[in-house]
């Protein structure tokens, strides 16, 4: 039981946490963001390190290598356990937040039609005033008598 409710405090931790890192690259990127998606990809995400957490705590033949690992650095045996369960954890959210990043970048960052007719708008008001400073560039000079 209280595997299990670590368990789901770190599946919130990690989904608030993911959401939020979701939100800022997304914002970074395009100046916007999508708040359901965002989330939705960060309870994807937090999914990763959470089952993994689980399984480690419940198997020693997964958590060992990572926990003698710590212990070969003389590192007391419970804090080995604790940074050989994140190190293991650390394995799943690094692949799993980069693919939630570019999932809510591609989700997010996409323009409305009201975007796209400013943007038009802003082009061909440039492409007139180009136009008609390249035609005063090159009328011919007035001629003198």
């Amino acid at each position: 039981m209280d595997i299990a409710i670590k368990t789901g405090l770190m599946f919130g931790g990690f989904t608030v946490s993911g959401a939020c890192i979701i939100m800022a690259a997304t914002y970074t990127k395009c100046s916007k963001y999508n708040l359901s998606d965002a989330f939705k990809n960060g309870a994807i995400i937090s999914a990763f390190p959470s089952i993994a957490f689980a399984v480690a705590s419940f198997f020693e033949f997964v958590r060992n290598p990572f926990v003698h690992f710590f212990e070969e650095f003389g590192i007391e045996h419970d804090i080995a356990i604790k940074l050989g369960l994140g190190y293991f954890m650390m394995l799943f959210i690094w692949p799993a937040t980069i693919w939630g990043i570019i999932k809510g970048e591609t989700a997010a960052c996409v323009s409305t039609a009201d975007e796209i007719t400013d943007f038009k708008t802003k082009l061909l008001s440039q492409l007139h005033d180009k136009q008609q400073a390249d035609a005063k560039a090159t009328a011919p000079p007035p001629k003198t008598s």
